[in-house]
């Protein structure tokens, strides 16, 4: 429902209420898992205080490379740069929040990103940036991810971009790197 040009971006309703569903699915799931002592989110993340933001951002990300990679084939010669971008951007910043994960796991160990270590400090602040020229490229006024819903009447030969997932989940992965950055300082303590 929610892919480019999808019946989600004719009403807004549908758009959220998906997206809403899907939490909540989520959530109940893990509400009941943790009533049944099987592992929850918390149970999950309490190893560092940066953990669930690493977590937020290997999501967002993901959303970010598949839908920016679904509409890349929608658009015209032009607007296929930002898009092949921010493909990019969601496939670094996935590959490096993919990494951090499971070095907080101790299953990756060809680095050492310790929970408050500087190591992870730079690779947030880098992160950040990373994020904010590709929130700033894609989300500008006639990006690819200017809007939820994009420009009305998608069409190629006019320039118009559909609707897509773009536009929060760019803003999300930005977001979680900020947040990364943020709580480092309760991850060393």
């Amino acid at each position: 429902m929610t892919r480019a040009d999808g019946i989600a971006y004719k009403s807004l309703n549908i758009y959220f209420s998906s997206w809403f569903s899907l939490g909540m699915s989520v959530y109940t799931l893990n509400e009941w898992s943790a009533s049944k002592d099987i592992i929850s989110f918390e149970e999950l993340t309490r190893l560092s205080a940066t953990l669930k933001s690493w977590y937020a951002l290997c999501l967002s990300s993901l959303i970010t490379m598949g839908s920016a990679a679904q509409i890349h084939g929608l658009l015209d010669y032009q607007s296929r740069a930002d898009a092949s971008f921010a493909v990019a951007c969601g496939a670094v910043s996935w590959v490096i929040a993919m990494c951090a994960v499971l070095m907080h796991y101790k299953i990756l160990r060809c680095c050492n990103i310790t929970a408050g270590g500087m190591v992870e400090l730079t690779t947030a602040l880098l992160l950040c940036l990373w994020l904010m020229i590709g929130v700033a490229t894609i989300t500008k006024d006639g990006g690819v991810a200017a809007t939820i819903t994009g420009t009305p009447d998608c069409d190629v030969e006019d320039g118009r971009v559909p609707g897509s997932n773009l536009f929060l989940s760019s803003w999300g992965a930005f977001l979680s790197s900020l947040s990364i950055t943020v709580r480092w300082k309760a991850a060393q303590a």
